[in-house]
């Protein structure tokens, strides 16, 4: 029920935050050093991982394996197995129902970028150069292997569908790119506005849509 639900939310999902998204990077500056240093981190690390490693190798399958497990952990299911094999695949095994974060995350969660996230709040204002290149690093990492393992013969991408999968990874990316942006841009304030930014954009819809409803009754009980 509540994937069902999410799907059908999901093109209202992707309205609201990536309008957002959209307005988020119209505020980067290359003037601020940290967002400097975030964004020729992510470029290279993009790269980097494109260039080096393999699609099917070792690494590329172990992130993927371990996404897989890290949320399935975290949405109350109990891994049971994990293989991994280079240049031949790897899968994972757990107790539970499938749901779309187990399923499809290891095609929009920047595992690493995640561990290293809170990291801040320990380091404060010291080391923040080598924070923030880390946070570009790793997302640029993910990214890379995301998008070359997300093509249409994945079997994760035929649970809920191939469209509507494209569509939920579509959503979860923008979302968690534009949280570490604002993040990067101006820290938690800039996180929690994107969010209640994105928000309002549903709710704006929300009201738009009732409106429009209220006037086709009022035109039909006229008519």
């Amino acid at each position: 029920m509540i994937t069902k639900l999410f799907k059908i939310l999901t093109p209202l999902l992707i309205y609201a935050f990536g309008r957002e998204f959209i307005a988020t990077l119209q505020m980067v500056s290359f003037a601020d050093v940290f967002q400097k240093i975030f964004f020729i981190a992510l470029g290279g690390g993009f790269l980097f991982t494109t260039i080096f490693i393999k699609t099917h190798g070792y690494l590329a399958i172990l992130a993927h394996e371990l996404t897989h497990n890290v949320l399935g952990v975290l949405t109350f299911n109990k891994p049971i197995a994990l293989n991994v094999e280079a240049n031949s695949g790897g899968f994972f095994a757990y107790q539970g129902k499938q749901n779309i974060l187990s399923v499809l995350s290891p095609y929009f969660f920047p595992l690493l970028t995640v561990f290293i996230f809170p990291i801040y709040f320990i380091l404060a204002s010291s080391g923040a150069e080598v924070y923030f290149g880390l946070l570009g690093a790793t997302l640029g990492f993910s990214f890379s292997i995301a998008i070359r393992q997300g093509k249409p013969h994945q079997p994760d991408l035929h649970v809920f569908g191939i469209t509507w999968s494209y569509l939920i990874i579509l959503f979860f990316q923008i979302f968690i790119w534009g949280l570490l942006i604002s993040f990067v841009i101006g820290r938690i304030p800039m996180l929690v506005s994107f969010v209640k930014m994105s928000t309002d954009h549903i709710i704006e819809l929300y009201q738009i849509a009732k409106a429009l409803v209220m006037m086709g009754l009022d035109m039909i009980k006229g008519s």
